[in-house]
Parts: structure tokens; sequence; C-alpha cells
């Protein structure tokens, strides 16, 4: 049984036609026990064939993709799962013709000492080894007794390095979650793409340099404290906002210093980060729609591993992050923001959540945006309205956008449900308009279609 699975999943990323790496995905599918074992080893495949010899020409996105669409299975029944997973298993494909690197994942110790975990990962870092830092990674995080306090340091490790937009944290964030959605098993497997690209892949510490300036410049330095505010109003988001578009790097930071010297609790600045990446989508021509997404993917996976670091380190991430979309904004220049952006829909109109499907598959961002103004505004964003959401980010092919759609209609999605930004409706607003907007071919998801019905 399992030679004839992993024969099966060497043949998948070699199948060039729609219709034959359908069929190899639904015999897969159909021959597993249930859809995480499904997952679990066609996420094996796709993390074999991540890592780069040239990260400055390949990037890995079809294994970030993958992790998004696992993750969106909270959202959907299995069949829009799966289609979702087949997208992101194609660019795996489309990539593995082109940058092919397969690796097996370094056997790390069965186990690691507590007291020696983190004196073994700086050394490793310090080394550049990178098969010796995934073997002390793996142990610590296999260990309940060490498993937070190994990913608070590769977390903060790669907070810095702002190489490929912010690539290195948002791929180890990724693969830190897909870890903990399979119950922490298999660790090595999944978490060696995202420390092989920590140590491997072009560094970019400038930022590092930038904040301790400013601080230096003021005399400041950041401590461990309390905050006593959650929610930034809309105005105060705004600021922000205005500030990244429109400031130098240095004040930049003094508004997010200012903001939590105000009280203002990291996440909640970090939360006006994101709304300021969903502005950015929504301000930019769909020709440079990867600046503003990039920007998006890396603040959601901010936001939802705050969790990890110390008071400190969280004001530093979210410093960082600040930096990083001020980054993005120069990389996408013109970037200039014309609100409204959209017409909103006249009061008696009442729009079915088909509509909203027709808009986006219609190439209609404007009627796409105005349709989700109007249900936003009357609470009827239902669970299917965001099954929709993600049956229209799994139509496309995966390599038409590199695997963004999957990795950006999730992070759009849960940042919507998990923030309290008053704002964060313009995150479903940034998706419709990117999916309307995006080239479509349904290849993909018309092979699976008749795959499964034969």
């Amino acid at each position: 049984m399992i030679t004839g699975w992993q024969n099966r999943l060497d043949s998948l990323l070699q199948e060039q036609s729609p219709q034959e790496f359908a069929v190899s995905v639904v015999d897969l599918f159909r021959s597993a026990d249930n859809l995480t074992e499904f997952i679990e080893r066609t996420g094996r495949l796709a993390a074999s064939c991540a890592p780069r010899e040239e990260y400055s020409r390949y990037v890995p996105n079809g294994y970030m993709a993958f992790i998004g669409a696992v993750r969106m299975g909270r959202y959907v029944q299995p069949l829009i799962h799966l289609n979702a997973l087949a997208q992101a298993l194609w660019c795996c494909a489309r990539e593995n013709a082109t940058a092919a690197s397969h690796w097996t994942a370094p056997s790390p110790p069965a186990s690691a000492d507590p007291d020696s975990i983190l004196p073994c990962l700086e050394t490793h870092w310090r080394e550049k080894d990178s098969a010796a830092l995934h073997a002390s990674a793996t142990a610590g995080v296999s260990n309940e007794s060490t498993r937070e306090e190994t990913l608070r340091w590769l977390l903060r490790t790669a907070a810095g390095d702002l190489s490929g937009g912010g690539n290195k944290y948002l791929y180890l964030a990724e693969c830190v979650e897909l870890c903990a959605f399979l119950g922490w098993r298999n660790i090595g497997d999944f978490l060696f793409p995202a420390i092989h690209s920590l140590v491997e892949a072009p560094e970019d510490r400038r930022a590092e340099q930038i904040l301790n300036a400013r601080l230096a410049h003021h005399g400041l330095r950041l401590e461990d404290r309390s905050f006593d505010q959650y929610t930034l109003s809309t105005s105060q988001t705004l600021q922000i906002r205005d500030s990244i578009l429109h400031d130098s790097q240095e004040d930049v930071l003094d508004t997010l210093l200012g903001a939590m010297d105000y009280g203002y609790d990291p996440r909640s600045v970090a939360e006006g980060l994101l709304v300021t990446a969903a502005h950015g989508v929504l301000a930019v021509p769909y020709d440079r729609w990867l600046f503003p997404v990039q920007g998006f993917n890396c603040c959601e996976a901010v936001v939802s591993t705050l969790e990890y670091h110390d008071r400190i380190d969280q004001q530093r991430l979210v410093l960082f992050t600040g930096l990083l979309l001020k980054q993005i904004v120069e990389s996408a220049m013109p970037f200039r923001v014309s609100e409204p952006f959209f017409v909103e829909r006249p009061e008696e109109a009442q729009p079915l959540p088909m509509e909203l499907e027709e808009a986006i598959d219609l190439s209609i961002p404007a009627d796409a945006m105005a349709i989700v103004d109007w249900l936003f505004r009357r609470g009827y964003l239902t669970p299917e309205l965001f099954e929709r959401f993600v049956a229209s980010a799994a139509k496309t092919d995966g390599d038409l956008h590199l695997g963004h759609d999957l990795k950006f209609a999730f992070a759009t999605i849960d940042a919507f449900h998990c923030c309290s930004t008053p704002l964060r409706e313009s995150f479903l607003l940034a998706l419709v308009k990117f999916l309307a907007e995006s080239q479509k071919s349904r290849q993909i998801n018309h092979a699976l279609a008749q795959a499964l019905r034969a």
C-alpha cells in the first residue's frame, strides 16, 4: 500500500497534462483513509521540492500555497477543499519542472536536552549549517517542554530579515501552522523548507540597523511593558496607513512607536498594518498585484504568530513589519489611494450570493466589491458565502499567480474572522478585487471535476 502511494506521489510531479494530473490526484485522494492522511502525504511531497539552490531566482511558492490550501479546510466542504489542494499541488508540479531540487530531510536526534537547545540553535545559525540547525530545531519542536522556546527563537531569528519581501518569516510561520494542523507529526519533513530558506536564501538585515538607529536617535529602548488599548479607531488606522504611504522610514517608525507608547497593544497596531496592506491591493493596478498581496500575506503571518513572542519581540516585529510595508510601497510606485474604492450599491438592491461569484467570474471587480460591501453592512456574510470565496480562489490554475491566490484567500478570510479592526471589511474587498481582476484558466478545475465524476 505504501509503495503504491509512493509511486503515485512520485509520478504526480511529472504529470504535464491537467487531465492526467487530476486523475492522479483523485486516485490518491480515494486511496487515502481520510483527508488528513491525503494532506500529510501530499504535503511531504510538496515540501520535498521546496528548497532551492538559487533562492534569488526560484522562490518555492507552491509549498506555501499548499499550506494556505490546507488551512482553508476550516471554511469549506471536502470537495472544494480538495480542489484548493489540487491547485496548490499543480503549482508545485510546475515549479518542479523548472527548479527541481529534491531532498531527503536529515534525521534529527531522538530528543533534545532542554538546557542546551537554544545554545545549539545559536551555534548552528552562526555557522550557517542548515542541516544541523534543522536537526536541533526539529528535536526542540518535537519535545513539548522545549517547543515554545524553539519556535520563539526561530521566529525571532527570521523576523528581522526582509529579503524577498519578508518571505523568510512568512514561510516559517506557514510551516509552523502546518505542523500544528498535523498534530506536530513528521515535523522534520514540514519544517525543513523554511529552515533551509532561513539559512541559505539571501539576507537583508537593514531593518534592524534602521530600527536600532532610530531608537538610539530618540534615546529609547524597547521594554517589557503592558498595554491597555486593544483596538485602533478608524482615523488612527488611516494615520498609520498614510504614514506608510507618504512618510520616510524614520517617520513610519516614529508613528508606530508613538501608537505603542500611547498604550496600543502590538496586535492592534499589526492589524492597522494589515489594513494598510489591504488598501494597497485596492489601490494598485492589477499588473502590480504581487507587491501588496505579498505584503498582506506577511502581515497576516505576523498577526497570527504574535502569541509566540514576548512583549519586547512583539514590538520589534511590528516595527519590522512597518518597514517591510514601506519597502513594498516603494517597490509598487506609483502608489495612490483614492477612496472610495468602489461605487456603493443602491439601498434597494438585494444581491444574492451567486451574484458575487458571477461578478468574480465575469471579471467585474467594482460589482464584486459593491456586493461584498452591501452584504457586510447588513450582516449577511454567511459561512456559505465564505465558501464561495474559497471556491473562486481555487478555480484558477495555481501556476498563473504562483500560488498566491490560495495564500491570499486564506490570509484575508482568516484575518477577517480573527481581527477586531473596524476596517476589516477591506480584507474581503481586497480579495474579491484581486480574484475578479485575476487571469483565469479553468483547466485544473474542469479536469478535477471530470476525474471526480469518472
